[in-house]
């Protein structure tokens, strides 16, 4: 009796000739439903249908960055100035992984200001969004104001989470919030009096 050899792990099948066959070595590039189902040990289905595999091209890129020096420690700072917790009225969040230590007049528009704690704002992760988007900022009195221009209305976070505080005063911290900050975020966000 002859011995067999047995086959190799790293085998790859086709479909070809109207049998599947056994190629060591080779790269599977493409499968289409004959040779899926031939694999998957599967009824082979009729010509007319086709497995589909989705796929999105995903890969890496090195390039160069500019990191912010000093990022963290304004944050920390800036969380500090506000006793961790959210400045926004009426919300309660404490929970140090929630807050942000937010720039008022942000990092790439005011250089001179980048690391000034009173151009920042402990705000919770929801609050931040809002205002790095504009829906709401903070008038010279310190009170909540909103974006009138914004098509926000028909956001129920924004009816829940900012609306209901409309002219009510944030929370302060030691440190105030510059006003010049504060106006220049008015200004880029078109917040002219707000409603």
């Amino acid at each position: 009796m002859k011995n067999k050899k047995e086959r190799p792990l790293n085998c790859f099948f086709v479909y070809q000739a109207g049998r599947l066959q056994c190629l060591n070595g080779a790269y599977l590039s493409k499968i289409d439903s004959v040779l899926f189902s031939l694999i998957i040990e599967s009824k082979i289905p009729p010509k007319d249908k086709e497995v589909s595999i989705e796929n999105v091209l995903v890969n890496e890129k090195l390039r160069e960055v500019v990191q912010r020096r000093g990022q963290e420690k304004f944050s920390l700072k800036v969380k500090e100035n506000y006793n961790w917790h959210c400045c926004f009225p009426g919300c309660d969040i404490n929970d140090k992984n929630f807050l942000v230590g937010a720039h008022i007049d942000r990092w790439a528009d005011n250089v001179e200001k980048r690391g000034n704690i009173s151009n920042g704002l402990c705000l919770c992760c929801i609050h931040d969004r809002a205002f790095e988007l504009g829906y709401f900022s903070i008038d010279d009195e310190y009170k909540v104001i909103l974006n009138k221009g914004k098509d926000i209305n028909n956001s129920l976070l924004f009816q829940k989470s900012v609306k209901p505080f409309k002219n009510q005063m944030i929370k302060l911290g030691n440190i105030l919030p510059d006003i010049e900050s504060l106006q220049a975020h008015r200004l880029r966000n078109g917040i002219f009096g707000g409603y």
